[in-house]
């Protein structure tokens, strides 16, 4: 019989992990696997619209904040389990984990837990403490939880883990490290379709992705922006929503950038911009292994990062295939951006440096690794 999979997540949004998750449901072989998905919170967004029509769909229903809806998450997710009945269990973000312990009790059921880690442990846990200081006290504990009961622990980077191990006291044995990998040749199909707009291909284009939040530093972007547009012409957009959406709106008027960034939300195929791109420009202060940097590679761009906890160093190599500066530095920042807007034959290395790079990361070699991370716990179970 095929091993029932439950990938559990406390939000269904639009960022690298979902995407990750996305490749993996439509690949498991339906002769080995039977994959379901539940979430407790959704965004309407293509991501959402992308599931495979044969994975069946749990809506869990958040109500508010975690710590005022326990018993009702815990009941919605046990329902889940009795219907389902997994053999095996993948959570996305680790805190939620200890959900599952609580909701499986008298079912009689031998699920295995996966915790799968897709975010940079200690550098969130870090920004929690200063946004909410009674939640941060609590976070370490379930996170140690939430390793402890997993019979495996599976991040995208060997730094990450390393960070893991140190802190949490995770087993090496118990890990793996699994990089996110992409289908280039369909990247390059969704590059190509035409865009309805010149904005994007009048001048010299630099494109961030990812959500309008803190960890994203896109402020800092626009401050390097300001650096850059007083001595090109170039366009600066950022694609993606998010909570600080206002405040970045803001930041481009005071630096009077209205016709040179744009801010245009969520895009359903954000490739064709970002394939027309001069260079992908990543300014976290923190991330795991982000996968538009290798979406980036893999269509050739030049990419500009941070060299933040703990992924953008790893995928260029300390920087051989991009150009690396550091974390809240926005004139660094702009003096990189300004190397590869003005220097034609640093861009040509670098575009060329980034699709060698970006046929590394195949997205069959990914699926394949979490079958057998899957199939390994369910032996377990």
């Amino acid at each position: 019989m095929p091993v029932s999979v439950l990938f559990v997540t406390p939000r269904w949004g639009d960022g690298g992990g979902e995407r990750t998750w996305l490749n993996i449901l439509a690949r498991l072989d339906r002769a080995r696997f039977r994959p379901s998905l539940a979430y407790f919170e959704k965004v309407d967004s293509h991501f959402l619209r992308e599931i495979p029509p044969d994975v069946p769909q749990h809506d869990l229903g958040k109500e508010r904040r975690l710590s005022r809806d326990l018993p009702r998450a815990v009941r919605a997710l046990r329902a889940v389990l009795r219907e389902e009945r997994p053999d095996v269990v993948v959570s996305l973000l680790h805190t939620w984990g200890f959900l599952i312990d609580a909701a499986r009790p008298g079912l009689g059921l031998h699920t295995s837990i996966i915790a799968n880690e897709h975010i940079h442990v200690d550098s969130s846990l870090a920004y929690l403490s200063g946004q909410r200081p009674l939640a941060s006290r609590a976070a370490p504990i379930l996170h140690r939880l939430a390793y402890a009961r997993a019979v495996r622990v599976v991040g995208v980077s060997e730094r990450q883990l390393e960070d893991l191990r140190s802190r949490f006291h995770v087993p090496a044995e118990k890990t793996a490290a699994i990089p996110v990998g992409v289908d280039r040749e369909h990247l390059l199909t969704l590059a190509a379709e035409l865009l309805d707009d010149p904005w994007y291909e009048e001048r010299p284009l630099l494109v961030a992705v990812g959500r309008l939040i803190a960890q994203k530093a896109f402020d800092d972007l626009i401050r390097a922006f300001a650096l850059v547009a007083g001595r090109t012409d170039a366009r600066l957009a950022v694609l993606g929503e998010g909570e600080l959406r206002g405040e970045l709106e803001a930041l481009v008027r005071e630096h009077d950038l209205g016709d040179r960034v744009r801010l245009p939300g969520l895009q359903p195929n954000p490739y064709r911009i970002l394939g027309r791109a001069r260079a992908f420009v990543l300014s976290s202060r923190w991330e795991a292994m982000p996968q538009v940097i290798i979406e980036a590679l893999a269509l050739g761009v030049p990419v500009v990062a941070t060299d933040c906890p703990t992924g953008p160093a790893e995928l260029l190599d300390g920087g051989r295939y991009g150009l690396l500066v550091p974390p809240a530095a926005p004139e660094k920042l702009a003096a990189a951006l300004l190397r590869v807007l003005e220097d034609d034959e640093e861009h040509a290395r670098l575009a060329a440096l980034a699709a060698a790079r970006g046929r590394e990361f195949d997205v069959e070699e990914m699926v394949a690794r979490y079958a057998d991370e899957i199939e390994r716990a369910a032996r377990r179970g």
